[in-house]
């Protein structure tokens, strides 16, 4: 039989060859991106381009072939990359082309010429939900959008400022109705904080308004801090931004009230008195119908309420303990332990360190008059009872 001759090995320069296809290839499909793009961005149907300059660069590195002949499918490919690029979707079989991404940013960037209104709100979604589709395929062309998207909202917001300026400061409910509108446009340009900023003056101007509504209340009128409470209750609700704005000046009523009154608490003769109107007062503050639900709210006013209350008592203990009747201040110390624990506890470990010496300070002195006899009282001597003498008869 004869013999089979051995398969031939392929050559080395082979493989050289289709190395040097798929580099060219890969040169060949960036360059077109920087043509095309200018950016050098990989977005683009880059499988299509890839194969061509892959299957041209081989025709172009055979062996033995003329400089025409290298040059004739280098310059095909380069030709052939245009419309694929351009008519091929950049997902192959599904998203947009770059043709088609190029149309779809124009129209794009024509309706964002126009200024938006309060009647055509919802335009601005349409605007982003396009945004959205373009950065999906077109990284590069939707930070194109974004620029002129901030534009149209520079253009809007003047109209926004404008329509508060017209709205009376009483109306919270048409300047809510203004925000709700400009975020729906705002919102989806990415000027959330475009939104904020135009209803600041309005806010502004309407916290002052009911902050001078609390000025015109007379000291103590608790039923006139309610009254005018919903009307802060519906800006506070309305607007973020009022929240601190509000609460001060809530806050800042209250501790007007309670200095004003505090003369008047220290005027007062009996100690037991000062303290119970202190205890009062605090309770009342509670009890306001307060935009701060917070167990610190008013914490100024509560302070120099505590401090009056623990002064009054510290200088009647003080005279009660000089005179021996340690009983009596025991039951003031503990008394204002109890009145006011839970108020020190919230002003502090200082606070609360004062109430609980006092109180400790005087049980020791009760334990220390037990001890030596000194604090029991002794019962006065009983009356005897007397037989008055017989009336004398007239003679």
């Amino acid at each position: 039989m004869p013999e089979t001759a051995p398969p031939r090995q392929p050559r080395r320069t082979t493989l050289f060859r289709l190395l040097a296809a798929v580099g060219l290839a890969i040169v060949g499909v960036y360059g077109m991106h920087f043509a095309m793009i200018w950016e050098g961005k990989p977005n683009g149907p880059a499988v299509p381009g890839f194969i061509l300059f892959f299957v041209c660069g081989t025709l172009a590195l055979q062996r033995r072939r003329s400089l025409a002949f290298r040059t004739l499918p280098l310059f095909i490919a380069a030709t052939l990359a245009v419309p694929v690029w351009w008519f091929t979707p950049v997902g192959l079989t599904h998203g947009m082309s770059l043709g088609e991404a190029t149309a779809f940013r124009d129209e794009l960037k024509t309706e964002l010429s126009s200024t938006p209104t309060f009647e055509s709100a919802s335009q601005a979604i349409t605007w982003k939900i396009k945004r959205d589709k373009l950065d999906s395929d077109y990284h590069w062309m939707a930070n194109e959008i974004d620029s002129e998207m901030r534009r149209c909202a520079d253009r809007f917001f003047p109209m926004v400022v404008e329509r508060y300026r017209d709205t009376p400061t009483e109306d919270t409910a048409h300047a809510s109705q203004i925000q709700a509108l400009s975020e729906r446009v705002f919102i989806p340009l990415g000027c959330r904080m475009c939104a904020d900023i135009a209803a600041r003056d309005w806010i502004r101007r309407a916290v002052a308004v009911k902050k001078s509504e609390l000025e015109k209340l007379s000291r103590e009128d608790w039923v006139g801090f309610d009254q005018t409470a919903p009307g802060r209750y519906a800006l506070f609700d309305a607007f973020y931004d009022s929240h601190s704005q509000l609460i001060s000046t809530e806050g800042e009523w209250i501790l007007d009230t309670v200095t004003a009154i505090l003369p008047n608490i220290h005027s007062m003769m009996n100690p037991k008195l000062m303290r119970e109107k202190c205890c009062e007062t605090e309770k009342q503050l509670l009890a306001l119908n307060s935009l701060d639900t917070s167990s610190e709210r008013f914490r100024e006013a509560r302070t120099l309420l505590f401090r009056t209350a623990l002064h009054s008592a510290q200088s009647e203990i003080q005279s009660l303990l000089e005179a021996g009747r340690v009983d009596v201040a025991y039951g003031i110390a503990r008394k204002l332990a109890v009145d006011w624990f839970a108020t020190a506890e919230i002003l502090g470990p200082e606070q609360l360190k004062r109430l609980e010496d006092l109180r400790d300070r005087c049980r020791d002195q009760v334990e220390l008059a037990d001890q030596s006899g000194e604090g029991q009282e002794v019962a006065p001597t009983p009356r005897i009872l007397e037989t008055a003498p017989a009336p004398r008869l007239k003679t």
